[in-house]
């Protein structure tokens, strides 16, 4: 399978999210940030991975409507509608809503505060609540 990139978010005492190029053939990463490390909180760092880190407190996710929770909404085109797997129409159908020719599915993901890891600032072995790959 080829590594075309991704990205994750989840909580920690705040929140975090990356999103990164893959190693196969991709555009030219963007320009090295020169703080190096994680990126502070209310700042992205720009290398072949985006990071952020939230200004906001963990208690502050999902605020107001959705306390504690990731919302994370999927929308499916009716015109791409045969690339999804045939046992995932089935399930996406039985939850999803129509608005107009796209089925809108949403899913709340509980955030996870956690203890910041003892891996000296690496976090790509963090279980991170939402991941995604493209």
């Amino acid at each position: 399978m080829a590594d075309n990139g991704g990205g994750t978010g989840g909580g920690n005492t705040s929140v975090y999210w990356a999103v990164r190029h893959g190693s196969k053939a991709n555009p030219q990463p963007p320009a090295t940030y020169s703080g190096g490390g994680a990126a502070p909180r209310g700042n992205v760092a720009v290398r072949n991975v985006v990071e952020g880190h939230s200004n906001a407190n963990f208690n502050a996710i999902g605020q107001p409507d959705h306390p504690g929770l990731f919302k994370v909404i999927l929308r499916f085109r009716d015109a791409d509608w045969s690339k999804v797997p045939v046992d995932q129409q089935k399930w996406v159908d039985s939850v999803a809503t129509r608005q107009g020719t796209d089925r809108i599915l949403t899913v709340f993901v509980p955030a996870i505060q956690r203890a910041m890891p003892d891996t000296n600032g690496q976090w790509a072995d963090m279980p991170w609540e939402v991941q995604w790959e493209w």
